[in-house]
């Protein structure tokens, strides 16, 4: 959704060891229905959009803490509800067999 962001978070995981492939919607979406699976309402999403409703807010650590995270690390404090479309670099789904 957003290539210059999910290539730093690529970049990020890379670094750390773990292979991460970038995948696009269409190619998420053979995964399911290239094993005979049915997608479940609302298919393949930006994963914010499978629970629109508003999340509680995280717990915010002391500014030196999050200070010293990777910004990779940080996403655990930040507000779902403020995220966009533009944010997200995830797609997600979820299926049962046909």
């Amino acid at each position: 959704l957003n290539p210059e962001n999910i290539r730093a978070v690529q970049r990020t995981y890379t670094e750390r060891g773990f292979t991460f492939v970038l995948r696009s919607r269409a190619d998420v979406e053979r995964f399911f229905t290239d094993h005979g699976l049915a997608l479940a309402e609302p298919g393949v999403v930006p994963v914010h959009h499978w629970r629109p409703e508003p999340a509680p807010v995280p717990e915010q650590p002391d500014a030196a803490y999050l200070a010293s995270l990777d910004e990779i690390e940080k996403v655990r404090y930040y507000d779902i509800n403020d995220v966009t479309d533009a944010d997200i670099n995830v797609y997600g789904g979820v299926a049962a067999k046909a």
